[in-house]
């Protein structure tokens, strides 16, 4: 039906105590015809193996695709992490209900960033009511601009 397109720009520091902090924007932006923009302010502080994040967005409206007013949403995850092993508790409000716990590991292969992660779904968040649990995988590559 089309593509994700996501950007997020944003800014953070941590200090050599180990206390962290960040501010960013991150935006979600579709083609084709299964789903309007997405647009959030994304918070977070942190210390050592325990992070806070708090996010705040709009889900726009699009008519043409049937989503005929826009709904606003926040995000809360909490999460522990510990020599690659993390795991998250995360709560959806306002128009978006629902909860999630992930449990997963992040490491460096070859200088790839790769991870594996469980997530167990609150019923309200799968698109059918029944996706309430999921395995992902991921590969990426981090670099300095």
């Amino acid at each position: 039906d089309g593509l994700e397109v996501d950007g997020y720009l944003g800014w953070g520091f941590e200090t050599e105590a180990g206390f962290g902090a960040s501010i960013g924007f991150t935006t979600y932006q579709y083609t084709g015809d299964f789903d309007s923009d997405y647009n959030e302010l994304n918070l977070g502080v942190s210390y050592k193996f325990v992070s806070l994040e708090y996010s705040v967005g709009e889900h726009g409206k699009d008519a043409s695709i049937g989503i005929d007013e826009k709904s606003d949403y926040d995000f809360t995850a909490l999460t522990l992490s510990h020599d690659g092993f993390y795991a998250t508790y995360a709560v959806w409000g306002k128009d978006f209900d629902g909860d999630y716990i992930q449990l997963g590991y992040d490491t460096t292969i070859g200088g790839f960033d790769a991870g594996i992660a469980l997530i167990f779904n609150d019923s309200d968040l799968g698109e059918n009511g029944d996706d309430d649990e999921a395995i992902v995988f991921t590969i990426g590559k981090s670099f300095d601009l």
